[in-house]
């Protein structure tokens, strides 16, 4: 299947959100969901892999027809590897193969042979067997954490601390090995934290024209236009995930200090005050999470605008984009999405039917729960409260207010406004 994918698929949501605003978590969410077709992870490592680097080719995450059009290709070859859904059983060839894929993806400064890949599952698996089948994310780590140890005899660069697994089940496994700092390698293809292993099942070609496909990842914001002409049979919808931006802007803060959220080396220098300054041997070359249009102009601002920037310019392209692009758009709150019990199953109801789920895969999403996915500490709304100070001066600059406005917020204060 190549480019015939493309035009077999008949419905597509498009997750428009900005970094740190709870996409990570609704997306595992909605793999839940057997009525709907996903991939594993987010679309920058199969943009890459197709030799889509969209900063190279238009200086911002901005993707148009044109590119699309360009890479339909080389595209769809990536999508026929990666469309499907979470397994119920193993497979040890296609898990074999499934890793291989990923950590080539992962460590692409390293070669691995599918027949070494084949034996470090394996002698995991005599230790650890893999479960039959994970209904949550972190059913799968203590298998993966066995997988990284066989993985690490033949290649010791391969660090299990920029997996998306909690960092007291890294330590408890690898006592001796020291948390790292900086980027995981020279390059990156996959984005760290990296996905883990887990039951995959390729999209039959029925499911592709019967069931909507799902993709995320922050930069989608500025790519709508893209999807439309890269799926040019399918009707596409904008899932618009929203978050207030004290909690969003204090996320990104935090995650650009932490080891996980590498997401390019720049040919501009950074000198962002409390990042550059802090971290002299990466912080001047390796930027973290989406790049804007004008991100280059922000190079020189303190950590917090650059993160307000981040915030607001994601949001802004998705609202115009809704008003311009004539898109079927719901826009979600992640502060219900992640509520009281009730909050839940009101925002959990109304995105099922929205994306026309039948009643009993509503009701299953209703009684599903995920544990953290993508997350730096434990969530909590509140906690931006104690930077407020640094925060705060850049919330109500003219940029962020309208944003906020437009989606109901306040930009200094914690909950919505209406």
């Amino acid at each position: 299947m190549t480019t015939p994918l493309l035009h077999r698929i008949r419905r597509v949501v498009v997750v428009a959100s900005s970094p740190r605003g709870g996409s990570s978590l609704l997306a595992e969410h909605l793999r839940s969901c057997p009525d709907l077709v996903h991939l594993p992870g987010e679309t920058p490592p199969l943009l890459t892999l197709a030799g889509l680097d969209p900063v190279q080719r238009n200086g911002s995450e901005v993707l148009t027809p044109e590119d699309a059009a360009a890479f339909s290709g080389p595209l769809a070859e990536q999508l026929a590897l990666e469309l499907g859904n979470p397994s119920e059983t193993w497979d040890p060839e296609t898990l074999s193969t499934w890793l291989l894929r990923r950590l080539s993806m992962q460590w692409p400064d390293e070669e691995f042979p599918l027949d070494q890949v084949r034996r470090y599952m394996q002698s995991a698996a005599s230790s650890t067997p893999p479960p039959s089948h994970a209904d949550e994310f972190s059913g799968l780590v203590d298998f993966h954490l066995e997988f990284i140890a066989e993985v690490r005899k033949g290649h010791p660069s391969v660090n299990p601390y920029y997996y998306d697994i909690a960092a007291s089940k890294v330590s408890g496994r690898f006592p001796d090995l020291p948390v790292p700092q900086g980027p995981p390698g020279s390059r990156l293809v996959e984005v760290p934290p990296f996905l883990i292993a887990r039951p995959w099942r390729p999209a039959a070609p029925e499911d592709l024209e019967r069931r909507t496909l799902v993709v995320k990842a922050p930069g989608c914001s500025y790519q709508i236009p893209f999807f439309q002409a890269l799926f040019p049979n399918a009707q596409v919808r904008v899932l618009h995930l929203t978050r207030a931006p004290g909690p969003s802007v204090n996320g990104l803060i935090s995650a650009w200090h932490h080891r996980g959220f590498f997401s390019r080396r720049v040919s501009a220098e950074l000198s962002i005050t409390g990042y550059s300054d802090a971290y002299p041997d990466w912080g001047t070359s390796w930027w973290n999470f989406d790049c804007p249009p004008g991100w280059t102009d922000m190079v020189k601002e303190p950590l917090a605008g650059v993160c307000a920037f981040q915030w607001h310019s994601a949001h802004r392209a998705a609202l115009q984009e809704a008003q311009a692009g004539g898109h079927d758009v719901l826009r979600l709150r992640h502060e219900d999405f992640v509520g009281t019990p009730d909050q839940r199953r009101a925002a959990t109801h109304a995105l099922g039917e929205w994306l026309d789920l039948p009643g009993s895969a509503i009701d299953a999403l209703t009684r599903t729960t995920i544990g953290p996915v993508s997350a730096v500490t434990a969530p909590n709304e509140n906690r931006w409260l104690r930077k407020r100070d640094l925060i705060a001066p850049f919330l109500v600059s003219p940029e962020v207010h309208d944003v906020s406005a437009a989606l109901g917020y306040d930009s200094i204060a914690l909950k919505p406004t209406a």
